[in-house]
This record gives C-alpha cells, structure tokens and sequence, in this order.
C-alpha cells in the first residue's frame, strides 16, 4: 500500500488533487488496490507480463481527455504502465483515463486461451484457426500487440513506461515533476511530525525522474523485435532508426547532461539535508555507462555491418557525446577512435 501510495503520489499529484496527501481516502486506496488485485489474477488466468502493450498507443492520444478515458492509457492490465504520468493539468483527464484497466488485450487473450471451440476433435486441430485469428487481430489494430519482458534490446518492451515515443512521453512526465516539487512541503506536511515524509517523495520524484532518463536511453543501439508467424511478412529484427537514437541524445543533452536544476531546491536542501548533485550525477553516471558499454557497441557495430552508411555508429555516438560534455581530444584514426576513447570516456566521467 505504500508503494502503490509513492507511485500514485508522483507520477498523478499534478494532475490530481486527491494525489496531493500522505494519507489517500478509502475510496482512492481501494481503486489502486483493485488496480493491482486485477493484474495478479491476470497471471492466475496464465497470462504474462505484456510490457509492449502500452507502446501502440500514440503519447498524443494520452492527452486526449475523451480517447483516453475511453480506452485507457495501455490496452492491458498487464502491462507494467502504472499511471498516466504524460497527462497534463490542462487536459482534464479524470480518472478514467489515469489508472490502468482491464483492456482489449487482455479481454482477447482469454477469448484465445479459453474460449470453447467444439468444432474442433483436438487441441492441433485448433492450431490453424487460432493462428489465423492471431494475425487477425493485429492486423485489425495493433493494440492487441504482445511484447515480452524477456527481450532486453526492444525499447518499446520496458517496464514503468507507456506512449510511442519516449522522449515525447518523458518529456510531459518531467514537466509534471516540476509542478510537483514546489509544492512538496505542503503536499507531504502532516501535524506534529518531521520532514521524513518530504524526504521520502522528494526521493520518489528523483527516482521517477532517473526512469524518465533510462526509457530514453534503451532508444540508443536498440533493436525491435517483433514475433511473426511464416504467414506473416516484415522483419522480426530491425535496428531502431538513426533519427530515433538522435532524438534520444538529444533529449538527454538538453534533460540530464545540462544539469537538471528542477531537482535543486534551496528550500529542500535545508530542510531535509540531502544532496542532489549526487543524485544526479548517479543518473548521469547509469546513463553514460550504459551508453557507452560493450553490449551498446556490440549492436552499433552489427548495425553498421548490416546497413552501411544508414546506420547509427559507435563513432557516431561518441561525437554526440563528445558534442554534449564539451570534451576535445587529439583526432585519430576511426577504429584506434573506438578502441581507445571507450576506455578514456570511463576514465573521464
């Protein structure tokens, strides 16, 4: 119950006048329970973690009071989307389109796992008929997409996300937390006790805050992957393009490299005594480490070797880097590049 509280407080307070309190009412707390009591019985009933579900649906549409409300912020309960962290005050989305539900997905799956189709003398003579109505449904809209939790390159297959695009959705998700952070001390304070409780939920609204910045980052050398059936055409494998993964540097030269001063509060730091320069310089630092990682070059290079000039490359991303931290260095030639500045960057940050 506390950290459906944490998660409820951070990502809805500023859109959300109930969110505003340490103590949630009955009718608020039983609603986030029943949130999370439906995703449990979703695995009783066999189904699994769907953590691409959320992704098919456009971050414009999260705005969108009316679709929104409508359909939900991601098509399955399954999902790992908690709470519409993109929705803006201004857009009066109650909570209908704030808290996850049981989507069309899910609603769908349990139609293909249990439905009765007497019809049929045996389990492999269902096989053709079920497959058919697999590809189907995703060709009838792609918000009946499954994307598993055990594929570690797809950005779209993340947990704690929703929306098509990161970067936009982040982007609505900070602004959000800037509208939290100076209301912290009134939003948290209760009668005669400290500040533990502002102490906490600033260090929830850092902590949201460093999710925002890894969604992006998994758009760096990422590689979607989408299961297929031989009766279905397209790529199951494609590298994320070159325009996604400069957006993504993009968004964290302006959000992260540039030291994000939203989190530095005067009034924070005096009174609760904590210290966000470290704590954004360990976002900075999980950021960068994975950017610049083996696995990260591994797939720029099978890239570069798959689609040529198209590709986004190791030295690519280092350029980026380089541009955004200032840093010069003696030229050298491109693979002596590669080879000896990924050691001289973990040296240097």
């Amino acid at each position: 119950m506390e950290l459906i509280h944490d998660w409820y407080f951070v990502q809805t307070s500023a859109i959300d006048t109930a969110a505003r309190k340490m103590q949630f009412s009955d009718e608020l707390m039983g609603q986030l329970i029943r949130f999370v009591s439906s995703h449990e019985v979703g695995h009783t009933l066999g189904l699994r973690h769907n953590f691409g579900s959320s992704s098919t649906v456009p971050v414009e549409k999260l705005r969108d009071k009316a679709w929104v409300e409508a359909n939900g912020h991601t098509p399955s309960i399954m999902d790992y989307a908690r709470f519409n962290y993109v929705a803006q005050p201004e857009d009066h989305i109650g909570a209908a389109g704030i808290f996850p539900r049981i989507g069309i997905y899910d609603d769908w799956s349990i139609e293909w796992g249990y439905k009765w189709l007497p019809e049929f003398k045996t389990p492999q003579d269902e096989v053709p008929y079920l497959n058919k109505r697999v590809i189907e449904k995703l060709n009838s809209d792609k918000r009946f997409t499954f994307g598993t939790e055990v594929v570690p390159n797809d950005p779209r297959n993340q947990s704690e996300d929703f929306g098509d695009n990161a970067m936009k959705a982040s982007a609505y998700g900070i602004k959000n937390l800037q509208r939290i952070l100076p209301n912290l001390f009134d939003w948290t304070k209760e009668p005669n006790k400290d500040y533990s409780n502002t102490t906490l939920m600033y260090t929830q609204v850092v902590t949201q805050f460093g999710r925002y910045m890894l969604h992006v980052t998994k758009n760096v050398a990422s590689v979607f992957s989408t299961p297929k059936r031989v009766e279905q055409t397209g790529a199951v494998n494609e590298f994320v393009s070159t325009a996604i993964q400069k957006e993504a540097l993009a968004f964290l030269d302006v959000q992260l490299f540039n030291t994000p001063s939203c989190l530095i509060n005067k009034d924070i730091i005096d009174k609760l005594g904590v210290n966000p320069i470290t704590s954004i310089g360990s976002i900075q630092r999980s950021v960068i480490q994975r950017l610049i990682s083996k696995n990260t070059f591994d797939k720029m290079l099978q890239n570069e070797a798959f689609n040529g000039s198209a590709a986004f490359t190791p030295f690519d991303l280092l350029e980026s880097l380089k541009k955004a931290f200032g840093v010069s260095w003696e030229p050298v030639k491109r693979w002596t590049f590669i080879d000896v500045t990924y050691k001289k960057y973990i040296l240097m940050h």
